[in-house]
């Protein structure tokens, strides 16, 4: 509680990939609605800042997921 969106986006980023960012800007904001469900999700999406240019992110939450660089998600045509 308390938190602001950017001290968020920081602080999950650290978690789930181990990358220190520092939030710099919303980009994109979404109010998703699943009325089958009933769910209703707003996401806020915050451009970052690595700290470390150099870093590389690692798997630190056991989440069913993979990382993906970028650059093949682009090419895949999204």
């Amino acid at each position: 509680m308390g938190e602001s969106l950017f001290a968020c986006a920081e602080r999950e980023t650290l978690e789930e990939t181990a990358l220190r960012v520092k939030g710099a800007k919303i980009v994109a904001v979404t109010n998703d609605v699943f009325d089958a469900a009933s769910k209703h999700y707003v996401t806020i999406f915050v451009q970052c800042v690595m700290e470390d240019a150099g870093a590389e992110p690692r798997r630190v939450e056991q989440r069913s997921y993979e990382m993906t660089k970028l650059e093949a998600v682009l090419d895949a045509g999204y």
